[in-house]
């Protein structure tokens, strides 16, 4: 069984392997605290049309 990969809701072509990573793209972990003080911006643009299809914000969240 293959996965099928996430769509552009715009063009509806699959998503590149360099979209998905940043799609799942995290401010680190919990659990352990490692990857916390990362703060950016992360713009997905899709491949194919290179419309804007996410934006995720990172910012300094308190420990603990």
């Amino acid at each position: 069984m293959s996965l099928k990969k996430p769509l552009c809701p715009y063009c509806r072509k699959e998503l590149s392997d360099a979209n998905i990573v940043d799609l799942y793209a995290s401010q680190g972990c919990d659990t352990c605290g490692y990857g916390q003080e990362i703060t950016g911006k992360i713009e997905i643009h899709c491949d194919n049309c290179e419309k804007l299809i996410y934006v995720k914000e990172f910012t300094d969240r308190p420990n603990g």
